[in-house]
């Protein structure tokens, strides 16, 4: 399948429902948001995010919460604290994931260049990112989804496929790691 095997990441994990569930049939996965300004332990971050957003400052400890809760059903989940601005410093480096997923992260266009970067950043060379977004047409997120698709096309070497999917409900996690 899919995740099976792979070293994974979340960006933009918010409560984590994607992350935990591929985190469940894949070798490891790393959820990731920026939580606000706060760092792992709870304490006012040393740097706010240049994107001047405020994330609930609960944001991180309730992803951690989630995967704590999930531990039991198996997988390697952590957590951690990424902000997609990071990425467009000047010799940022990282490390790369097999896979990359996300799940409606676009909601302005400040983000896109932010989160452009992000995933040159995190995705190897060789890897795979698998974006998830509403398609329909009246959404304004719907648009910058597009812009960030052009971008993407625009890479060397980048093979870009963009379609509307149908909801896929899995009755299991077999049927999850059969995809």
């Amino acid at each position: 399948g899919v995740f099976s095997g792979k070293r994974v990441m979340e960006l933009g994990s918010g409560c984590g429902l994607a992350g935990l569930s591929a985190g469940q049939v894949c070798e490891s996965m790393v959820l990731t948001d920026w939580g606000g300004d706060l760092d792992e332990s709870g304490n006012a971050a040393d740097t706010p995010s240049p994107s001047g957003l405020n994330q609930p400052q609960e944001l991180l400890a309730n992803l951690r919460f989630n995967a704590r809760m999930n531990a039991k059903r198996g997988g390697q989940v952590s957590v951690e604290r990424r902000d997609w601005y990071d990425s467009l410093a000047e010799g940022y480096q990282t490390e790369e994931f097999e896979l990359v997923i996300g799940s409606d992260l676009l909601y302005e266009e400040e983000a896109i260049a932010p989160l452009f970067a992000a995933i040159q950043t995190h995705v190897s060379d060789e890897g795979t990112l698998l974006l998830m977004s509403p398609s329909d047409p009246n959404l304004s997120r719907c648009t910058l989804n597009q812009r960030l698709v052009e971008l993407l096309r625009g890479v060397e070497g980048a093979s870009v496929t963009s379609e509307a999917m149908r909801l896929e409900y899995f009755e299991s996690l077999e049927a999850l790691e059969e995809w």
